[in-house]
């Protein structure tokens, strides 16, 4: 599959029939059955359009329940989501199936059940599925059967929120979604610089965004800034800063190619790394990295920083291929040395 044909692939959107999965949750998520008690139901179960109160069935020590999600070839249980999402909102355990009619065509509810809407999800994918929380993890109800990724190395399901989980051998099975999704698509999914997903999407160490690594590099969101890329020596050097939590912040841009063409770099909240095979990845930063700009960036005279910016006898100083800037403390001035 090439990678002209990726957004085809992905995403599309649950309709009531697209996100109904054949999954058995109570099963998979390790209950045993004398654990658990709870009914299983249907559009039987409303009469004259009547509602479930799930409250009381919760009340009553009922504490899961199966919801018929599809019938036959032709048949979509219209209370699904209503039924679906009261039951999670009422702290129960959930589970859906698939009635097959035998007397149909076809016979199986192996085949019957895609034909309704039903997904396939199985092995690890499954595993994994079911182990973050199945249906009511931030990925929903899958929308696709298992299907292989563009790369032929992994396998893959779409899910109703958008996102996805992926697994691959080296990597294991990890799920993905949101802007960070977006931004892994944008570079190419698996195909391109990152790889498969190394980690389900984390929270930052400082708690006001999100992650996920990759098999090469990471892929970084905040409220602020959005999703961005970094992976790298660039990504080692931020890592040395101490992550978002240090003065460098957030990365707001994705890792882009130097305008002389020798080098890369990646702009964040609080300054800049860049890296070239000669000099390594050193962060530029205030007013040091200001006169720098003023001098032509890496096209000037100082050619790339050689050295972070480090404390020198009155006040700070970062090294360049051509020279130094320093800042004086005591005046606030930058001068070339």
């Amino acid at each position: 599959m090439q990678i002209s044909n990726a957004s085809a692939r992905r995403r599309p959107r649950a309709t009531i029939a697209a996100g109904i999965a054949a999954l058995l949750v109570l099963v998979g998520a390790g209950f045993a059955a004398a654990d658990i008690t709870g009914p299983d139901v249907s559009s039987h179960q409303h009469p004259y359009d009547a509602s479930v109160d799930w409250s009381k069935v919760k009340d009553a020590g009922r504490n899961f329940a199966f919801v018929k999600s599809t019938e036959g070839t032709g048949y979509v249980n219209p209370y699904f989501n209503s039924d679906w999402n009261a039951i999670k909102a009422n702290g129960m355990v959930r589970g859906s199936y698939h009635y097959a009619k035998p007397d149909g065509s076809p016979t199986s509810a192996a085949e019957q059940a895609p034909v309704t809407g039903a997904q396939a999800v199985h092995g690890a994918v499954l595993a994994h599925y079911l182990a973050i929380g199945g249906p009511s993890s931030a990925l929903g109800l899958p929308t696709s059967d298992e299907s292989p990724s563009a790369d032929g190395a992994g396998r893959y399901n779409n899910f109703a929120s958008g996102g996805a989980l992926y697994w691959s051998p080296q990597a294991g099975a990890h799920e993905v979604h949101g802007a960070i999704d977006g931004k892994w698509g944008q570079l190419g999914w698996e195909t391109g610089p990152h790889g498969y997903p190394m980690t389900d999407e984390q929270a930052t160490a400082d708690r006001a965004g999100r992650y996920n690594d990759f098999q090469d590099g990471s892929v970084y969101w905040s409220p602020k800034t959005g999703a961005r890329s970094i992976h790298g020596a660039i990504k080692g050097k931020w890592a040395q800063s101490q992550w978002e939590s240090g003065f460098l912040g957030y990365p707001v841009t994705d890792e882009l190619s130097t305008p002389d063409g020798s080098g890369r770099y990646n702009e964040m909240q609080g300054g800049s790394i860049y890296w070239t095979p000669s000099t390594g990845a050193h962060s530029v930063q205030g007013v040091i990295k200001a006169s720098w700009a003023a001098q032509g960036w890496e096209r000037g005279t100082l050619g790339y920083p050689t050295s972070d910016e480090h404390s020198v006898p009155g006040g700070r100083q970062s090294d360049f291929q051509g020279g130094s800037l320093f800042w004086n403390s005591s005046t606030g001035a930058v001068s070339n040395r």
